[in-house]
């Protein structure tokens, strides 16, 4: 299974790639990483992963496009709740131990 997935509830060998690749690309960066990287992450072949997005390219660009899609989900989430929103609470940034209940970003 692939720790911190961005949808924990898809769990298709397309999204167990995808989820592994943004894993990989944060961690050793989109130059470091190797498609056989992702693939061993993820539990497959790296002839699945090429398979699935046809290039290393290709699969970033999927990837990318499910983050920002995530993010615009969560913004309007978010949004939609109100003025009462409480920002801690929402997963859109994380506070420190010394964070005193600031509105913003530590």
């Amino acid at each position: 299974m692939v720790e911190g997935t961005i949808d924990g509830d898809d769990r298709t060998a397309r999204a167990r790639i995808r989820d592994a690749a943004i894993t990989r690309f944060a961690e050793d960066g989109v130059a470091g990483t190797s498609v056989r990287a992702i693939a061993g992450q993820a539990g497959v072949s790296a002839a699945l992963v090429i398979h699935h997005f046809g290039s290393k390219e290709a699969l970033r660009a999927a990837c990318d496009e499910h983050v920002a899609a995530t993010i615009r989900e969560r913004k309007q989430t978010a949004m939609a709740a109100g003025p009462g929103l409480d920002p801690g609470r929402s997963g859109r940034w994380s506070c420190t131990s010394t964070c005193t209940g600031c509105s913003g970003p530590t």
